[in-house]
């Protein structure tokens, strides 16, 4: 038997895009991209505790900047996701209040990556085409947009 919390979880909450609301894909599982991320900061931090190297990264560099040290970061990271909570929440204002870290988290990367891109060079020094990076990293720059609409469109069905 899965628990009611599993079983919130994974349906998602599934909402209507008023662009799309005749075409089949009118409706978006909100939630899918929120686990993505939490996923992702929860690799990220681990891969830190792992080898301190990942902090080279376009996306990790840009926190480490900001916050100090890898370990520093790490603790930032396992913090940010506590999104899992905001998901679970049925009250948005609270849920919101917990997914507002990871979406500053991911929108710090992702200047990251777009500062990648525009320096040709990687965070640790490392020269390669601008093209080649904005492959390698457009897929950060990409969740921190999706889950700022997510989380948008979601207090905008709640609010």
């Amino acid at each position: 038997m899965v628990p009611d919390w599993a079983k919130r979880l994974l349906r998602g909450t599934v909402i209507k895009l008023n662009a799309c609301a005749d075409c089949p894909l009118g409706r978006v599982h909100v939630r899918w991209i929120v686990i993505y991320a939490i996923l992702l900061h929860l690799a990220w931090a681990i891969l830190l505790l792992v080898d301190e190297s990942v902090a080279g990264t376009p996306p990790v560099s840009a926190l480490t900047a900001v916050v100090g040290t890898p370990a520093a970061v790490g603790i930032l990271l396992f913090i940010a996701s506590a999104a899992l909570v905001g998901l679970l929440m049925r009250s948005f204002r609270w849920g919101f209040l917990l997914l507002g870290p990871q979406q500053v988290v991911l929108l710090h990367s992702a200047m990251g990556s777009i500062t990648a891109i525009l320096a040709h060079s990687y965070a640790d020094g490392v020269p390669r085409p601008w093209a080649f990076i904005a492959a390698d990293q457009f897929p950060n720059i990409l969740t921190a947009i999706l889950y700022a609409c997510a989380v948008a469109e979601q207090g905008r069905n709640h609010g």
